[in-house]
């Protein structure tokens, strides 16, 4: 039996966030059932990296 194998996305580092992005996370859709706004704000949280808190 031979196991399915997908491929591995590349984890992109340090990215910056420019408006682009932004606007990006803005217009995500959520799954059937989940809140449109925690969908979009969850998302872009995993996405930050931790010298984005920073002041």
């Amino acid at each position: 039996m031979t196991a399915m194998l997908r491929k591995e996305k590349k984890k992109v580092v340090d990215e910056v966030w420019t408006d682009e992005r932004i606007r990006r996370f803005l217009h995500l859709l959520p799954p059937e059932g989940v809140d449109c706004d925690f969908h979009r704000l969850r998302r872009a949280y995993q996405a930050m990296r931790p010298e984005d808190f920073e002041d």
